[in-house]
């Protein structure tokens, strides 16, 4: 087997990490970065389920024009209870912006699950058993739900088609294995590594035109630890 070519990969990380520094996704991954998965909230559960069940399948740019509406639609998120007793008039207020019920009616589904069974017990099992929890969740699979335990703060990575063309470029087993190089070499948290590296390839050459991919890096991504 071919040895990865590590000092390629470090390079194309240093590029999209100075990317990074200069666009307007800094703050997301800022917000990555000091995501913290034991401080999962009720709220910030139902939100993300809920962003990676309408992600799935769709272009990220048209659920998030209409994220607001729906956020409002299935009660700001404030409980899973309310959302639950209220779950056919959520789903049919936010059919009006986005038509895929399936979708609507999952995390209507996922908040009376979660409702059912209290978020504390949830949240504990949550902890101890991470994927699997959130795979008990509807629209969760194998790949969703570590997309899922990212977003909440969870150090994983998600094997992403874009993080896998990366990987296959610069000779990595996987997107994980890349990552946890990258994490070692830098201090970033894999998680950091994976957004950074997503962000950056999902975005169009277009995109980067007008942008000095080579300047020094100004705006540091904080490392592992840093509060």
């Amino acid at each position: 087997m071919t040895e990865p070519d590590a000092r390629a990969a470090l390079l194309h990380y240093d590029m999209a990490r100075n990317w990074i520094a200069r666009s307007k996704f800094y703050q997301e991954v800022l917000r990555q970065h000091f995501t913290n998965y034991d401080n999962v909230t009720e709220t910030s559960l139902l939100r993300e389920h809920a962003w990676v069940t309408l992600n799935s399948g769709f272009r990220e740019t048209v659920v998030r024009r209409r994220f607001d509406y729906i956020s409002l639609c299935f009660c700001d998120w404030e409980s899973a209870a309310s959302i639950s007793e209220a779950g056919d008039a959520c789903v049919l207020s936010a059919k009006v912006v986005f038509g895929n019920l399936r979708k609507l009616r999952a995390i209507a589904r996922a908040a009376s699950i979660i409702h059912e069974e209290s978020f504390e017990s949830f949240f504990k099992e949550m902890m101890d058993n991470p994927l699997g929890t959130l795979k008990r969740l509807p629209y969760m699979g194998e790949i969703t739900a570590i997309h899922l335990a990212k977003n909440l703060g969870l150090n994983v990575v998600k094997p992403d088609r874009h993080l896998v063309r990366v990987a296959i470029r610069f000779g990595y087993s996987s997107p994980l294995a890349l990552c946890e190089y990258l994490a070692a070499e830098t201090g970033d948290e894999e998680k950091v590594v994976d957004l950074v590296l997503w962000r950056f390839e999902q975005q169009t050459s277009a995109d980067r035109s007008d942008i000095s991919l080579h300047l020094p890096f100004e705006r540091p991504i904080p490392t592992r630890g840093a509060a």
